[in-house]
């Protein structure tokens, strides 16, 4: 009866990949966001990003974080799911292709 609840036709329900998905993703924002903190020149980079100003420097981090946090949690769940990244639509071979 419970694997029914964790488990359909094609392996994994899909609303369990989701919450998998999102568990992973705020765990590796929340693990970066720490790691910032005891960086003393991040800290400094960031630092107008929290007073509320919009600095170049400051946004490019934030976002390397969130691509970051982004790539590990696709590739926890291609892990899990058996899948490539490029099922994903994260294909390598059109990484940096015409559509970039």
């Amino acid at each position: 009866m419970a694997s029914k609840i964790f488990l359909g036709e094609s392996g994994l329900r899909a609303g369990w990949r989701l919450l998998i998905f999102l568990a992973v993703l705020i765990s590796c924002l929340l693990g970066f966001r720490e790691v910032v903190v005891h960086i003393p020149t991040l800290i400094r980079i960031v630092q107008p990003l929290r007073e509320g100003r919009l600095v170049v420097s400051a946004a490019l981090i934030a976002e390397f974080q969130f691509v970051l946090s982004l790539l590990v949690a696709v590739s926890v769940m291609s892990r899990t799911e058996g899948r490539l990244l490029g099922d994903y639509g994260l294909p390598a071979r059109d990484a940096f292709g015409r559509y970039f």
